[in-house]
C-alpha cells in the first residue's frame, strides 16, 4: 500500500508509535496491579486514547494488547477470546462515544465516561462469566458466583480512576495528536 493511502494499516511512523506506546503502557499498568483483584488502570488509560484517537487506532491497540498480554502471561483460549472480543468492543464503543462527547462540557464528559467505564467493566466480567465456563467446560453458576467479589470492586474503581484520570489524559492526548 502507498503510505497514507486508503486501506493502509498505518499512515505514518507516528501512528505506529502511538499504537506501540499505548500498548506498552496498558501492559505495564496491568502488570503493575496484577496482584490486586478488581483493581486495574487499563480502562482509565485506554478510554481516553479511544475517545481521542478513534475506533481504528483503538482497535489496533486492543488487538496488540490482547495478543501481547497472552504472549507474556500465557495463552488460554478463554482469555484470548475474552480479550480480543472485549477490548475491540471497548475501542468501538469509546471511539464512537468520543465523537458524541466532544459537544459536552468537561464535567458532563467526565460523568458520561465514568458511568460508561463502570458499565463496560461489568460487561467484561459478565462476558468472562459466559465465555470461560463454555470453553473450560465448567458450570456457569459457581464461576459466576466466584466473580461477584471482583465485580463488587472493579466497576467502582474503574469509575473512580476514570473520574480522576480522564480529563488530564484526554487533554494530553489531544495535544499529542496535534503534534
Amino acid at each position: 500500500m502507498v503510505k497514507g493511502g486508503r486501506g493502509a494499516l498505518f499512515s505514518s511512523a507516528r501512528e505506529v508509535a502511538y499504537v506501540a506506546v499505548m500498548t506498552a503502557l496498558l501492559i505495564a499498568a496491568q502488570y503493575a496491579l496484577a496482584a490486586v483483584a478488581g483493581i486495574e488502570l487499563v480502562t482509565a488509560l485506554f478510554l481516553p486514547f479511544c475517545t481521542v484517537f478513534g475506533v481504528r487506532r483503538g482497535c489496533m491497540v486492543a488487538t496488540c494488547f490482547s495478543l501481547l498480554r497472552c504472549l507474556l502471561w500465557g495463552f488460554a483460549v478463554n482469555v484470548i477470546a475474552l480479550y480480543l472480543v472485549y477490548y475491540n468492543l471497548f475501542a468501538l464503543v469509546f471511539g464512537l462515544l468520543g465523537r458524541a462527547l466532544r459537544t459536552l462540557s468537561p464535567p458532563r464528559r467526565l460523568v458520561c465516561t465514568a458511568v460508561a467505564a463502570a458499565f463496560m467493566t461489568v460487561c467484561f466480567t459478565l462476558v468472562d462469566d459466559l465465555i470461560s465456563p463454555l470453553i473450560l467446560g465448567m458450570r456457569f453458576a459457581p464461576y459466576f458466583y466466584a466473580s461477584l467479589a471482583v465485580l463488587a470492586v472493579q466497576p467502582a474503581f474503574a469509575a473512580a480512576s476514570c473520574a480522576v484520570l480522564y480529563l488530564p489524559l484526554e487533554r494530553a492526548l489531544r495535544t499529542l495528536r496535534k503534534v
